[in-house]
């Protein structure tokens, strides 16, 4: 069963990750990003706008999570493969960006169902 605390934790879903127990090392890049984004919305401030509710490991090219409250995230930032500080930085960027994004569209009234930040700038998004 879940151990204490995992509730607050996001499920991490489409792994491929056999035998997964307390202690495992895990490995893969599209995981490490994974744990990297989780990593930054726990030990910075950015993790009291971003809650991540899932992520979905399906895609290779770009992280898909789905924030508590039902916003649809998909992500992709300058190298993302290469696990360096520097990606580490391009990742705290986009997801300060992406706080910005839900932050202005409260102000104006309305939540983010779905938006696209695998692009550096512009970033789709539907609204309800």
């Amino acid at each position: 069963g879940p151990s204490v605390g995992a509730r607050a934790l996001p499920v991490i879903n489409g792994h491929d990750l056999k035998g997964l127990k307390p202690g495992s090392h895990l490995r893969g890049t599209h995981m490490l990003n994974t744990l990297e984004v989780l990593d930054i919305c726990l030990a910075t401030s950015i993790g009291h706008t971003l809650q991540v509710e899932s992520f979905e490991l399906q895609e290779k090219e770009y992280l898909k999570f789905r924030l508590i409250g039902g916003a649809d995230v998909l992500l992709a930032w300058e190298g993302m493969e290469k696990h360096t500080a520097q990606s580490r930085r391009n990742l705290e960027d986009k997801l300060n960006k992406l706080t910005d994004c839900l932050k202005q569209s409260a102000a104006l009234g309305k939540k983010i169902a779905f938006i696209d930040m695998t692009l550096e700038n512009n970033f789709p998004a539907k609204y309800y």
